[in-house]
């Protein structure tokens, strides 16, 4: 299934939110970055900045 949704999400160590439709799984920056997932991680918006993203939209 293909995320619809895709942020960082702040914590000792930050985690990825991967949203799929009424689903969100959270990986860890390391297992993100060693599966190779794209975008890079650090490219990924912060919740609050995704959030006000789709609020906007």
């Amino acid at each position: 299934m293909e995320a619809v949704g895709l942020y960082r999400c702040p914590g000792i160590p930050p985690f990825a939110c991967i949203v799929e439709r009424a689903k969100a799984s959270y990986i860890s920056r390391d297992a993100y970055r060693a599966g190779g997932y794209k975008p890079d991680f650090d490219a990924l918006p912060w919740e609050a900045e995704y959030r006000a993203a789709k609020q906007k939209a």
